[in-house]
């Protein structure tokens, strides 16, 4: 799956207004470390779509925002308080959604 762009978003939020002053960044491919890159092109990455995590888990919010569009197809996901979740609840999905997002976190 040839990847086309990367669009990340992170931050604390303490409502859902606060998601529109996140910035978004712009990743380019051909910048992404090779696990990162190998991960981000299994065919399970589309289908990450939806909403992860624990959106009553704490106050401020952990939140991540992915967009991923590639040649075959696109995916969009968030993540709400990834580390919590990960203690609480894990899943597959939610596995990948959170190694995705620190892995793009670990390039800003």
């Amino acid at each position: 799956m040839p990847l086309i762009t990367i669009k990340y978003k992170v931050g604390m939020i303490h409502n859902s207004h606060e998601l529109e002053r996140l910035v978004t960044h712009h990743i380019c491919p051909d910048s992404l470390p090779d696990d990162l890159a190998d991960l981000l092109s299994q065919p399970s990455t589309l289908a990450l779509k939806g909403t992860y995590g624990m959106r009553e888990g704490a106050i401020p919010t952990e939140y991540d925002h992915v967009v991923i569009e590639s040649d075959t197809g696109n995916t969009e996901f968030e993540v709400y308080n990834k580390g919590m979740s990960m203690i609480f609840k894990t899943s597959e999905p939610l596995i990948q959604a959170f190694k995705i997002c620190l892995g793009l976190q670990k390039m800003l």
